[in-house]
């Protein structure tokens, strides 16, 4: 399980997920103990968003995606942005996305440095690339 801080900057993981975490490194809170308590930030945080990803089948994700845009649509929205950033998702995610065949306009993104990436397969370049200032 991983709850996410609405940033995106940290995350709160049970002890499953933090198990398959490297907390070795920077990021990870630790109690008086020393022990990793499961409060995870920024690379560390990532590195636990990654390892949830690997962990959810392509056919939920679908399932999601179709969810999303189906109350979308039941709502009167017309257009959605799908805002994928590497620190948040995965780039087969947003190609999906940008393959998906619904009711709803869904116009996605590609937070990459590197805006060649997005363009090579069709997405816009750009995005939240953590310039908050959180």
């Amino acid at each position: 399980m991983l709850l996410d801080r609405v940033d995106g900057h940290s995350c709160l993981v049970d002890a499953s997920t933090l198990a398959d975490v490297d907390t070795e490194g920077n990021g990870v809170d630790r109690g008086h103990d020393g022990r990793a308590t499961g409060w995870l930030r920024e690379d560390a945080a990532g590195a636990a968003r990654a390892r949830i990803w690997q962990l959810l089948p392509a056919s939920r994700l679908a399932r999601a995606r179709d969810a999303a845009v189906t109350h979308g649509a039941s709502l009167g929205i017309t257009s959605m942005h799908e805002m994928g950033n590497p620190a948040l998702s995965t780039f087969d995610d947003a190609v999906a996305w940008s393959r998906t065949t619904s009711p709803v306009e869904v116009l996605v993104w590609w937070a990459d440095i590197d805006p060649s990436v997005a363009l090579a397969h069709g997405l816009r370049p750009g995005g939240g690339l953590f310039l908050d200032g959180a």
